[in-house]
C-alpha cells in the first residue's frame, strides 16, 4: 500500500509538471508539441485513474455537467459533418473540435491538485509569457531596424511572435490579470516590485501589439480587479489615472495602436472602416441561415465557407477569395450547427459564470469575460490555439474548485 502512494505521489508530481508545460506551450506556435504533452498527460491521468479506481463524487457535480456539455457541443459537430457535402473539411473543424471533449475529460481523470499547485502552474505561465513576449520585443524591432517592414506596426509582432496577436494578446491579458491578484496578496517588498515591473510591461507590450480588443480587455480587467479590492473612491482615482495615461499615451503619440482604434469608425482614404467590415462578415452570416433548417442546425462544419464566401461574393468583399470566417464565435457557431449549436455553446458559458459566483472564484469570471468579449470581435474557437487556451485553463481551475471543498480563494489568485 506504501508502494502504490508513493507511485501515485511521483504520478502526480508528473502530471503537474505536465500541466504547467502546457500551460507554457501556449504562446508556442508548435501545436503537435502540445499534442504529444497532452497525450503523455492522458496516459499518465488514465493509469492514475486506473489505480484509484477513483469515481465521480457529489462535489464534482458541476464539473459533470461541464464535461456533458462539452459532450453535447462535439456531438453537434459530429453530426454536422454527416450532413456536409465537403467532408473533408467538416473532418478537420470535427478534429480541432475534439479538444472540447478531450482536454476536459484528461483533467477530469488525474490527481486532484492543490491550490498552492495550481498558483505554481500559473507562476511558471507568467514567467515564460514574458521571456517570450521580451524575445518578440527585440525580434520585431530588428525587423524593424532592418526594414524588413516600413514601419512599426501589427505585423511586424505577427512576424516576430509568429501567431495571431488576438490570441497572444488574451494570454497576456490573463497574466495581467493573476499579477494584479498577486500583488494584493504578496506581503514581501521585493516581490511587490517583480509584479510591477511585469505589470508595467505588459500594459506596454498589449500597447506594442495593437490589437484593440486585448488593450480594452486590459483595462476592463484591470478596473475590475480595482474595484474588488479598493474602496471605491480610490478605485476610481486609481483607474482615472490608469485610463489618463493609457489615452494619452495612445493617442498623443500618434502610435500605430491609435491609429488601429481611429480606424474602426474613420478611414483616411475615404473607403470602408473596420466596422464596416465587420458589419458584412455579420450579415453574411445571417443572410446564409434565413431557411428554417440553416437556422436549426446551421449550413454544416463543412460547407458553411461555401455559404458565407456566396454571400461575400454578393456584396463584392474580397473576403471570399481569402475564406475569411465571421469574426465573431457566436456567430460561427450559429453558421455552422445553427440555433441548437449555439444554445449548447452559451450554455457553457451560462454554467461557467454560475459556477465562478457559486465557488466565488474571480479567476474563473474573468476567463469567461475574457472569451466572452474577443468572442465578439473574432471567432476564437476556429483555431486550435483559442480551444486549447481556454480548455486547458478554465478545466484546471474549474476541477480544482470542483474537487476541494474547503477553498479559500478570497485570498489567492484563483
Amino acid at each position: 500500500m506504501r508502494r502504490n502512494m508513493i507511485k501515485n505521489l511521483k504520478i502526480e508530481s508528473i502530471v503537474t509538471f505536465l500541466y504547467a508545460v502546457l500551460l507554457i506551450m501556449l504562446p508556442f506556435p508548435k501545436e503537435n508539441a502540445f499534442n504529444i504533452t497532452l497525450m503523455i498527460t492522458a496516459t499518465l491521468n488514465g493509469i492514475y485513474f486506473y489505480k484509484e479506481g477513483k469515481l465521480i463524487k457529489p462535489e464534482n457535480r458541476d464539473y459533470t455537467i461541464y464535461l456533458f456539455i462539452n459532450v453535447f457541443f462535439f456531438g453537434i459537430y459530429v453530426m454536422s459533418y454527416f450532413l456536409s457535402h465537403d467532408k473533408v473539411s467538416a473532418f478537420a473543424v470535427v478534429i480541432k473540435k475534439a479538444y472540447f471533449l478531450a482536454i476536459p475529460l484528461i483533467i477530469f481523470i488525474g490527481p486532484i491538485l492543490s491550490e498552492a499547485t495550481l498558483n505554481k502552474i500559473f507562476y511558471y505561465f507568467v514567467v515564460n509569457l514574458f521571456l517570450l513576449s521580451f524575445l518578440g520585443l527585440i525580434k520585431s524591432y530588428y525587423l524593424y531596424h532592418i526594414h524588413f517592414y516600413d514601419n512599426y506596426s501589427y505585423d511586424t509582432m505577427l512576424n516576430a511572435l509568429g501567431i495571431h496577436l488576438t490570441y497572444y494578446g488574451v494570454l497576456v491579458v490573463f497574466a495581467i490579470y493573476l499579477l494584479l491578484q498577486k500583488l494584493f496578496v504578496s506581503h514581501l517588498k521585493k516581490s511587490k516590485i517583480k509584479i510591477v515591473f511585469l505589470l508595467g510591461f505588459f500594459y506596454f507590450f498589449l500597447i506594442i501589439m495593437a490589437t484593440r480588443v486585448n488593450i480594452v480587455l486590459g483595462v476592463i480587467i484591470t478596473l475590475v480587479v480595482l474595484f474588488r479590492r479598493f474602496e471605491i473612491k480610490k478605485s476610481l482615482i486609481a483607474f482615472l489615472l490608469f485610463l489618463i495615461i493609457s489615452v494619452s499615451f495612445l493617442y498623443l503619440s500618434n502610435s500605430y495602436s491609435a491609429t488601429r482604434f481611429k480606424n474602426v469608425f474613420y478611414s483616411e482614404t475615404g473607403s470602408e472602416t473596420d466596422l464596416t467590415f465587420r458589419e458584412i462578415h455579420w450579415k453574411s452570416v445571417l443572410n446564409s441561415i434565413k431557411s428554417p433548417q440553416a437556422f436549426l442546425f446551421g449550413n454544416t462544419a463543412g460547407d458553411k465557407q461555401l455559404k458565407l464566401n456566396a454571400e461575400y461574393e454578393k456584396n463584392n468583399f474580397h473576403g471570399a477569395a481569402s475564406n475569411y470566417n465571421a469574426h465573431n464565435q457566436f456567430l460561427e457557431v450559429l453558421v455552422a450547427t445553427g440555433f441548437v449549436g449555439l444554445i449548447i455553446f452559451l450554455s457553457n458559458f451560462s454554467l461557467m459564470v454560475y459556477s465562478s459566483f457559486k465557488y466565488r472564484s474571480f479567476a474563473l469570471l474573468i476567463l469567461q469575460i475574457i472569451f466572452l468579449i474577443t468572442c465578439f470581435t473574432e471567432s476564437m474557437f476556429e483555431r486550435q490555439l483559442g480551444i486549447i487556451t481556454y480548455l486547458t485553463i478554465n478545466s484546471l481551475v474549474l476541477y480544482y474548485l470542483t474537487s476541494n471543498k474547503k477553498n479559500k480563494v478570497q485570498s489567492s489568485i484563483i
